[in-house]
């Protein structure tokens, strides 16, 4: 009897486990659900990645802002705005950039105690000093080399700046008449808050401080951040000025680099204008710039070139409507 019912119980559990044996996925099932997975993800790549666009174009601003904070402190320490380059007497290539004078008014008031402003910028202790500096100067967004190793005066590398200041649009008035042939560097316009020895004043800024550009973003044919620029001596009238830590105004805003000749041949047989590459960045459509009175704004790509141009200029006289 104990047998028989035993029995039963073994066939009855062995019906129940029977009832719900687990059947996996077939080909299909899993193809489909890969299909899924695969469509979830491209939809939410490009929203992850145009938030950390988003994040770094944040960031960009803030490093602008400082530069732009930097440039006012500098001001009322020494009641004109620093020099976009300053000119060495005898070494043509000492020319320490906008961005050395303003260390001391971004926090790195020790870098600029260990620099020899009499040397030139590639030599002990300088060239220590431009490795060493934090990531202030370049734009987060910007994702080519960080260290540059070029020709000429910057044969040791150093770390590049992605920022240069706005020397101007529309006038020259420094009189160097060599400087108007087609060289390698081409002229320089100073009719803008920063170029070779300026010591502009914010009086002189009549356009309007929130009217007037005064750095901005740059992606090619970048040097280190502690050069200013190169000269042909003598400097009372120079054969060449090249001028690295800022840029003319005369081209449009993210112009395609093949579209403008900058890497010269060692003949310097083509017209290369050094002092006009344009200012650009990485930013969808446009690039970010401090003004003068201190704010950034995000000037577009397709902006008017005589708007543009006008921004560029401290005391035009022009009437500049733009929107950010």
């Amino acid at each position: 009897m104990i047998h028989e019912i035993n029995g039963r119980k073994r066939r009855e559990s062995s019906r129940c486990r029977n009832s719900y044996t687990l059947r996996g996925f077939t080909l299909v099932e899993l193809l489909v659900v890969i299909a899924i997975i695969g469509i979830l993800i491209a939809l939410l790549l490009p929203a992850i990645q145009a938030a950390r666009e988003a994040a770094r174009r944040m960031n960009c601003a803030n490093n602008l802002k400082q530069l732009g904070l930097a440039i006012h402190l500098y001001h009322d320490a020494n009641n004109h705005l620093p020099p976009g380059a300053r000119s060495g007497e005898t070494h043509s290539n000492t020319m320490h950039s906008l961005f050395v004078f303003l260390l001391p008014y971004m926090e790195q008031a020790a870098a600029y105690g260990q620099m020899d402003l009499s040397l030139p910028m590639t030599v002990s202790p300088n060239l220590e000093v431009s490795t060493a500096v934090g990531p202030t100067l370049i734009c987060p967004s910007f994702s080519g080399d960080r260290e540059t190793r070029n020709t000429g005066a910057d044969k040791d590398v150093s770390l590049i700046t992605t920022y240069a200041g706005v020397m101007g649009s529309t006038t020259r008035s420094h009189g160097f008449t060599k400087l108007l042939s087609a060289t390698t560097c081409a002229s320089f316009f100073d009719d803008g808050l920063f170029f070779p020895e300026s010591k502009v004043k914010m009086r002189d800024v009549q356009d309007g401080a929130s009217n007037t550009l005064a750095i901005g973003e740059r992606l090619d044919a970048l040097r280190t951040w502690t050069r200013g620029a190169s000269y042909g001596p003598p400097l009372s009238n120079p054969s060449y000025y090249c001028i690295s830590s800022a840029k003319n105004v005369i081209s449009p805003l993210n112009l395609h680099k093949e579209e403008l000749c900058y890497d010269c041949p060692a003949n310097f047989t083509r017209f290369c204008s050094f002092n006009d590459i344009p200012f650009a960045s990485q930013h969808p459509g446009g690039a970010q710039f401090s003004f003068a009175d201190g704010s950034v704004h995000f000037l577009e790509e397709n902006i008017d070139m005589a708007i543009y141009k006008a921004l560029a200029t401290r005391a035009g006289n022009e009437t500049a409507n733009w929107n950010d």
